[in-house]
């Protein structure tokens, strides 16, 4: 299921709605298309804006790192 959806992701088809379990790598693919997004961006010069919402104060912490480690603007 993680490797359809983040098939889905890459190939920018929205929106997208996926239901996997604890621990089932759904982090991985919001802050996928927002690297896409990001590069995309910088290619054209249009802007993207990527809208995620966390529910958890924890998971919001890690999604900020990876997304500013991934060179990504990102605020809470």
């Amino acid at each position: 299921e993680k490797k359809a959806a983040l098939y889905v992701v890459v190939q920018g088809i929205s929106p997208l709605i996926v239901v996997l379990p604890t621990g089932g790598g759904k982090t991985l693919l919001p802050v996928t298309a927002a690297v896409l997004n990001n590069a995309a961006q910088q290619e054209s010069g249009r802007a993207s804006v990527t809208i995620l919402v966390v529910p958890f104060c924890a998971l919001i912490k890690d999604m900020l790192v990876q997304l500013r480690d991934a060179g990504v603007k990102a605020v809470e």
